[in-house]
């Protein structure tokens, strides 16, 4: 009997069908819902908006909207966002630079289209893009509380056959935050309004409550309650500073010791979200295939069967009874991250590449 074996070419072609069906054919669409702030709170949604920009060619970013809407520096999150979009204006408009010729869009784009100034504007275009005539999906990346994205689907519940959510910190406080199993992250009402109404059972939703702490592994401090010095995210940020031109330098900016004494780094902990959309080895449909933003399970497969959540390993944690499982969530903590740090070399890398073709160096 004659074994036949598959053809390399047969094979090579297998392999790129099976990369094909990960990709999504066209630009994903987006909408960033962000609590970003000038005065106060987390730099890491300033840091998060400067790093999903670097990827404005690659995604179809629909809406960016400041939840804590107003100007000024208190907090003023219209404005912590048109500074960060300004210092893309600086950098697509100097010729020197390859924005244009890498089909980024304008910057009167973001201006005058996608940053959204009020609330009610804000709710009519998540709902006007959920309802669009488009076969793409509408991804939702909550940075934040997820009360203007609650407001939408109160309005019209049913976008949510039409919209991916993908939320940080939304369930449950670590231990080390105080968590007992039963607190709500900071960015709790919101999201608790979505997740306890019925009508959202079936919402397509990542719920990334602890896996972002891959971000932020590694760092070394010289004293308790000081500044990190050293570390994988210290090297990244400042070398995104030197080839990253304005919004590389804004990135180092707002966590500057005159502003935050303790996030001296790439915190960007909003940036798992996007980096879920930018994984070129991405399975869009299946959470659980594992991507640069981790490794996702579904905790409630019959009641819940498109929520996903971080991965808990063999921690014996449980997402059904957490306050008599609440002794194992450091370790369910760690394992939620662990593949995001396993990955994130090669994130820094391809990251690293990107700005060195977005600026010529």
């Amino acid at each position: 009997m004659i074994m036949r074996y598959p053809s390399f070419a047969f094979l090579i072609f297998l392999g790129v069908l099976f990369t094909a069906c990960n990709k999504p054919p066209e630009k994903p669409r987006v909408i960033i819902t962000t609590d970003i702030q000038v005065c106060c709170g987390d730099p890491d949604d300033i840091q998060s908006l400067c790093h999903v920009l670097w990827y404005a060619d690659e995604l179809d970013i629909r809406a960016i909207i400041p939840e804590k809407f107003g100007r000024g520096e208190e907090p003023g999150g219209i404005t912590a966002a048109e500074r960060v979009l300004e210092n893309y204006r600086k950098d697509y408009q100097d010729t020197t630079n390859n924005f244009k010729d890498m089909g980024f869009p304008e910057p009167g784009y973001f201006f005058n289209e996608a940053l959204q100034t009020n609330r009610d504007s804000a709710i009519q275009r998540i709902i006007s893009e959920a309802q669009a005539k488009d076969n793409r999906p509408l991804y939702i990346l909550a940075w934040g509380n997820m009360n203007i994205l609650k407001d939408a689907l109160i309005k019209e519940p049913e976008i949510a056959e039409s919209i991916r959510v993908l939320s940080i910190g939304t369930n449950l406080r670590a231990p080390s935050d105080g968590g007992d199993g039963v607190l709500p992250n900071w960015n709790g009402p919101g999201r608790n309004r979505i997740y306890g109404d019925p009508l959202f059972d079936d919402l397509w939703w990542i719920e990334n409550d602890w896996g972002y702490n891959g971000m932020f592994y590694g760092l070394e401090y010289p004293d308790e309650g000081g500044r990190p010095v050293k570390g994988r995210p210290v090297e990244i940020m400042k070398e995104l500073a030197d080839k990253a031109g304005h919004l590389g330098d804004h990135l180092m900016e707002v966590v500057s010791e005159d502003r935050v004494k303790w996030a001296w780094y790439f915190r960007a902990g909003d940036t798992p979200t996007v980096l879920y959309m930018i994984d070129p080895e991405n399975n869009f449909d299946d959470p659980s295939y594992g991507s640069w933003a981790g490794i996702f399970q579904q905790p409630f497969p019959e009641t819940r069967p498109n929520y996903w959540t971080n991965v808990t390993g063999e921690s014996g944690f449980d997402y059904a009874d957490p306050v008599e499982s609440w002794n194992k969530a450091d370790s369910a903590i760690r394992e939620s991250y662990r593949h995001l740090l396993e990955e994130r070399e090669e994130m820094y890398g391809k990251l690293i590449n990107k700005v060195e073709k977005i600026y010529g160096k």
